[in-house]
């Protein structure tokens, strides 16, 4: 799997926000310690690092989006294959 395309501009900005928006992604350090990589807002990529996350390496989880999960809740909600759900 190819990596993502980050510049340095984006590194930067990530390390002091700890978010990016790259178009259909959008990258996220979530308050777990893991790295999130949304893809258009239906799937998140679930990674152990940044660098990680970058290279796409070492992809943790898969999750799909709920749109009926996520009515009335604050934040969206994904759930992985096992049913593991997770709010984005």
């Amino acid at each position: 799997m190819e990596g993502f395309d980050w510049s340095e501009e984006d590194h930067v900005e990530f390390n002091k926000e700890e978010y990016l928006d790259h178009g259909k992604w959008t990258f996220y350090k979530a308050e777990d310690g893991k790295f999130e990589a949304i893809m258009d807002g239906l799937y998140m990529h679930v990674f152990p690092s940044k660098d990680a996350m970058v290279y796409r390496e070492n992809d943790t989880n898969v999750y799909e989006y709920s749109p009926e999960e996520s009515e009335g809740v604050y934040g969206d909600v994904y759930f992985n294959d096992d049913g593991d759900k997770r709010i984005g």
